[in-house]
């Protein structure tokens, strides 16, 4: 294998930003979060507050500076959310477990459907885990952003096929709510069968939406756009029909960066559909820091 090389390989063309919100967004998503917990405080009493959270041994207290620091670097507020955030009929909050001891199992159900695993195991829900496979692919792409690429490219096919997962496992959950909990619809029997993404998303509306919902108004949105290009991406990928993969790197930000509108923004468009809020894996995608193109300095070749 040939590699063409420079006097700078080590250059990384791509820069990933540090954060997921800056300062004033991350206060805005922290206000908003404590004010449905805590509804008669006003915003400069949470501003100045400091906020227990569970019961007896376990409780623990966070200042409100402390939930804007994790939001402004997470783009959610992980320590705290599921003791804020509403019950919710399709993603309801899960324990992960993980173990390095051989022969310990465990067993855990979610949505009608159960799995088990001997130890060393690791058992989390599918969301979970796909939010920090995309997040950490697109942090090493930028990070191995330099001669040869091998890794980089590595990387942004992981990224590809991890995102079009995640949309592939939000759709799915409430139709597995739903078909475990004896629904009679005909529509979420036919969700349980194969069909083109078109019709799969029409139906999904038609089933999880209100009547008023259209899915024709979802195809006029970025959020659509940028969900089809890391489609097409998906599938030159996995039906791999032309002999030679070809990557221009300064052309990779705007292919990180579509996972904010096409996997974060969409998702954020259905369940604002459904009339239902954000979740805190989707505020992390739509909000996932940006990536940019880093040119060499003058001079290199």
């Amino acid at each position: 294998m040939t590699e063409a090389k420079s006097d700078d390989a080590k250059h990384a063309f791509l820069r990933i930003g540090r954060y997921h919100l800056n300062e004033r967004a991350a206060e805005k998503y922290v206000l908003a979060a404590l004010a449905g917990r805590f509804p008669t405080l006003t915003k400069n009493r949470i501003r100045a507050g400091t906020f227990t959270f569970g019961s007896g041994p376990k409780a623990f207290s966070k200042e409100f500076r402390e939930l804007t620091r994790e939001a402004r670097a997470t783009g959610a507020i992980r320590s705290v959310q599921r003791f804020i955030a509403p019950a919710d009929p399709y993603f309801a909050p899960t324990i992960g477990l993980a173990t390095d001891t051989s022969g310990l199992g465990f067993k855990s159900s979610l949505a009608g459907k159960s799995a088990a695993a001997q130890g060393p195991m690791r058992l989390y829900a599918v969301e979970d885990e796909l939010l920090e496979d995309i997040l950490y692919y697109r942090q090493a792409a930028c990070d191995e952003s330099s001669l040869p690429f091998e890794l980089c490219t590595r990387h942004i096919r992981a990224y590809i096929l991890s995102c079009t997962a995640m949309v592939e496992a939000f759709l799915n959950r409430p139709v597995l709510v739903e078909s475990t909990a004896g629904s009679n619809s005909a529509l979420v029997a036919s969700l349980l069968q194969p069909m083109n993404v078109e019709n799969r998303f029409e139906t999904w509306v038609a089933a999880f939406c209100p009547t008023s919902a259209s899915f024709s108004g979802v195809k006029q949105t970025v959020h659509w756009a940028h969900f089809q290009e890391l489609r097409a991406k998906r599938n030159a990928i996995v039906h791999s029909a032309e002999p030679l993969q070809a990557t221009e790197i300064e052309k990779m930000p705007h292919v990180l960066n579509l996972v904010r509108e096409g996997v974060g923004g969409l998702l954020l468009q259905l369940r604002s559909m459904q009339g239902l809020g954000s979740l805190g894996f989707i505020d992390r995608l739509a909000s996932a820091p940006r990536v940019s193109f880093l040119k060499k300095p003058s001079g290199k070749t």
